[in-house]
């Protein structure tokens, strides 16, 4: 017991040094890393959406949502609904069948209809927006500053999802699938967390960085490519 007790006080001291996690903020002006995402818009006509059997396909809304799935269809589908991401995992092949989803801030309904099949189905994510989404120019005065998102950033990554506020203009943006030479000459793993985007055209990106070596890494602005 005091060899294990050892142990594990090792283990812990070492981890800091091995395994250095934190939560990086940018503000992304360029589109430098691929997205793979389909845009769909709600205009009152159901969205027809296939799942790949074994493949969970994610749906992204600008508000969360709470997912109303058919009695026959609950031991078909996975259904996980986290912030505003939709996840869907079909286990077994069905017919199209009608799924509602409903937004948790001001009830607005959205209407799918989706089919679980075996054969090869775009992975893409979905980005879902309303027709009756303001446009830029209405909204253009309401955008927020770089200290606005990144004070959201942190909170969206780190708060309890109840406690979490979306500032006004701000919708979430189909996440990169890698973030890949973000960072120069550094030893680490570079995982994309989550995305959003202004109304004036400004993406905020956060992004997981996993230090790979054996000794700490001092992050600095320099190591960042672009503005």
């Amino acid at each position: 017991m005091k060899q294990a007790g050892k142990s594990l006080k090792l283990l812990r001291n070492a981890r800091p040094r091995r395994r250095c996690k934190l939560v990086s903020l940018a503000i992304l002006l360029t589109s430098s890393v691929a997205v793979s995402a389909a845009e769909m818009v709600w205009n009152k006509t159901p969205l027809i959406l296939d799942l790949e059997v074994g493949e969970e396909r994610m749906i992204h809304f600008p508000q969360a949502m709470a997912v109303g799935l058919p009695a026959n269809l609950r031991s078909n589908v996975r259904v996980q609904s986290i912030g505003n991401t939709v996840y869907l995992l079909a286990n077994r092949p069905f017919d199209r069948q009608r799924v509602l989803m409903r937004s948790k801030t001001d009830g607005t309904m959205v209407v799918f209809d989706i089919q679980g099949t075996t054969e090869s189905v775009d992975d893409s994510n979905v980005y879902v927006r309303t027709s009756q989404t303001p446009s830029t120019e209405n909204h253009s005065k309401k955008s927020p500053n770089y200290a606005t998102l990144t004070r959201f950033a942190a909170q969206y990554a780190y708060a309890p999802a109840r406690l979490v506020s979306i500032p006004k203009g701000v919708s979430q943006s189909p996440t990169p699938k890698s973030a890949k030479g973000l960072l120069r000459g550094l030893d680490v793993d570079l995982v994309p967390y989550s995305s959003w985007r202004t109304n004036t055209g400004l993406y905020l990106t956060t992004v997981k960085i996993v230090n790979k070596g054996q000794k700490p890494i001092e992050l600095h602005p320099k190591h960042l490519r672009g503005s």
